[in-house]
């Protein structure tokens, strides 16, 4: 535990030290775009334009212009090109795009600052210059690392508006994070509580990690899932006409099947063992990609036709759990010879918490069978100790 807490503590130093590193970066990037401004606007200004307003409009724009470009090449190729995998003409003009909108915006900003300062607080000019360039800096440095050049997200733009509205409903504490640390090119496998529908919504918009989920084919096939949540809603539509009720679970069938597929999921399919190694070999390919996966192991719950508040409340319970899942622990190890960690999560409704527990390893004993049960019960003991938690 000491060391793992060690490693984690290591982890939180060298991010802290990226960021550092990167906000030098950027304020040091930051000098020669000034120089080609003054540059710009000393040969357009001398040599270029001779009227009042080429000297002191064009000019200007001119130079401005071409100091974003400066700072963008240096931004792109340098500060923060760890985040960009693949570089083409097409990331490099939307993210310039970007970049001009922005630094105009932060312009406008710092002038309104200025106003502010100097107009409200009669404050010296060049205080409030110095003040606007600092704070203006700063916001830009934010937008450039969380937006401009941030984590390109796996999602199409509908269905990350749609993940951004939702997320204020199922916000959640986040407790244990430190559980999440492991070493580079070692991906793990996220257990997590069902809860009904929740569970699955509240663990992807919650969870401080990426993951591919393991989902139940029916509700990726747009006709199997027309059916489970016809029968899943039953009450909740009764009262409407049958060509109502059949349009409206058509178009939430067709929004939840997109959706889903937008997570670049796992299918799981319920059958035979054969049915079930090809949602083992999917997983272990994922794996080897260096994907972790996201997997729900409860034994499956009574359908209560429509009666949503009775449906929520029989999810609260953990159920058992299959114990098959456990099997691509020692796939993984037959194909790598590493140990596979399975980290338990359980999600609480009531009290708005997820729980993230310590991971929990894959050990061979040479007894696959038996390897594959005390995984098993170790992650369900685990989940059920989080669920009893206050």
């Amino acid at each position: 535990m000491k060391s793992r807490q060690e490693k984690h503590n290591k982890k939180d130093a060298a991010t802290s030290h990226s960021k550092l590193w990167r906000f030098t970066a950027f304020s040091l990037s930051n000098a020669p775009g000034t120089v080609t401004d003054l540059l710009v606007i000393w040969l357009c200004s001398t040599y270029l334009f001779h009227s009042y307003f080429g000297q002191y409009v064009l000019s200007s724009i001119l130079a401005f212009e071409s100091s974003l470009l400066v700072d963008f090449l240096l931004f792109f190729f340098i500060v923060w090109r760890d985040r960009i995998p693949e570089r083409n003409w097409h990331g490099f003009w939307s993210r310039l795009l970007r970049f001009q909108v922005s630094a105009t915006g932060v312009y406008l900003v710092r002038l309104l600052i200025i106003q502010i300062l100097g107009g409200f607080f009669a404050l010296p000019a060049v205080f409030c210059d110095l003040c606007s360039m600092l704070l203006s800096g700063f916001l830009n440095f934010a937008i450039n690392e969380r937006v401009i050049f941030g984590p390109q997200s796996t999602h199409r733009p509908g269905v990350r508006m749609l993940m951004w509205l939702v997320r204020p409903f199922v916000k959640l504490r986040v407790i244990g994070k430190e559980h999440i640390f492991r070493q580079e090119d070692s991906p793990v496998v996220y257990v997590c509580n069902h809860g009904f529908i929740y569970g699955p919504i509240a663990a992807i918009l919650n969870l401080p990690d990426t993951f591919r989920p393991w989902i139940d084919s029916r509700m990726l096939d747009r006709r199997q899932c027309y059916e489970d949540l016809n029968n899943t809603f039953d009450q909740f539509f009764r009262g409407q006409s049958n060509s109502r009720r059949e349009r409206s679970v058509k178009k939430i069938t067709q929004m939840v099947t997109n959706i889903l597929w937008d997570f670049n999921p796992i299918p799981v399919i319920k059958g035979g063992s054969r049915e079930l190694m090809n949602t083992m070999t999917q997983s272990l390919d994922a794996l080897l990609n260096g994907n972790n996966l996201l997997v729900f192991p409860e034994h499956s719950r009574t359908s209560y036709k429509g009666d949503i508040q009775r449906e929520h409340d029989e999810a609260a319970a953990l159920r058992t759990f299959y114990s098959g899942f456990a099997h691509i622990g020692k796939m993984y190890f037959d194909r790598t010879g590493k140990s596979l960690s399975f980290i338990p999560v359980f999600i609480n409704r009531k009290q708005k918490t997820l729980r993230i527990d310590r991971p929990i390893n894959y050990e061979p004993t040479g007894d696959a069978r038996c390897d594959r049960q005390s995984l098993s019960m170790r992650l369900y003991d685990s989940l059920s100790a989080m669920s009893e938690m206050a």
